[in-house]
């Protein structure tokens, strides 16, 4: 009863303000955004402060504008370059959980410029107002430069891969110390190799084992395989040395039996 409370709490949290850092709240968040209602909530949010002049999140405002683009009726007009939806949720709810790492939270903001026409935002923002959400996608759609989406498509693919392969632990773990997108595709590719495994990598090697990458996958299979070896060596050995002591011990007492 109280885990089957605790993680009502977490989906219901996760989805009505997308602030959490369990797998049960990052699944409320991610259907709240499936509808649309996550990013419309996220978008006034700081979209309000942005029309203030007040200081607003850059990397949950544009991950909420994209995130609604891509959702709208329109998204066939974005064709292939369309992030996955995971991943922007995923990267949204680690920026909000205080889980990206400073360098890559600047190369987000920085990619965020290139991609959202800040001054467009306001039109959707004045739609979310009006809990409008058809308004508010269209208005998205608008303030999304679509020749530039293609920037937040590989990082957005990398962390719905670890999402997939991690979980949610896994996935703010690898986003934590993640410096840059290269970073981010390293660790989905270690987490390809590794599933959950990749966690305990990460906690033994920190960012060591997202710049080995592969090769760091590679060794890792080596050396359990080296493990293996040793262990069947080790019992191969304890054969071999139980038949001696008993062929040697029949013998020893052989003579004195006769």
């Amino acid at each position: 009863q109280t885990q089957m409370r605790r993680a009502l709490r977490d989906l219901g949290q996760g989805f009505l303000s997308g602030s959490t850092d369990s797998m049960v709240g990052m699944a409320g968040g991610f259907a709240a955004d499936m509808i649309g209602y996550g990013d419309m909530r996220d978008l006034y949010q700081e979209g309000s402060q942005l029309a203030l002049g007040q200081a607003y999140d850059e990397v949950v405002l544009g991950m909420a504008a994209v995130g609604l683009a891509v959702t709208a009726a329109t998204v066939g007009s974005f064709g292939g370059t369309a992030p996955a939806r995971g991943g922007l949720t995923a990267l949204k709810t680690a920026k909000k959980a205080g889980r990206l790492s400073k360098p890559l939270v600047t190369t987000l903001s920085a990619t965020v410029r290139e991609v959202v026409d800040e001054d467009a935002v306001k039109g959707a923002v004045r739609a979310a107002r009006r809990l409008d959400l058809d308004g508010t996608k269209l208005a998205a759609v608008a303030a999304v430069r679509r020749g530039a989406v293609t920037k937040l498509r590989g990082v957005a693919d990398d962390a719905a891969t670890l999402f997939a392969r991690t979980g949610s632990r896994g996935t703010l773990q690898a986003l934590s110390i993640a410096e840059n997108a290269d970073d981010v595709r390293r660790t989905s590719r270690l987490a390809t190799a590794f599933g959950p495994k990749t966690r305990a990598a990460l906690k033994l090697l920190g960012r060591g084992a997202i710049v080995l990458g592969t090769t760091f996958a590679a060794l890792l299979s080596w050396i359990w395989a080296g493990i293996a070896w040793a262990f069947a060596a080790v019992l191969l050995a304890r054969r071999i040395g139980v038949a001696i002591g008993h062929s040697i011990y029949s013998r020893w007492n052989g003579p004195h039996k006769g």
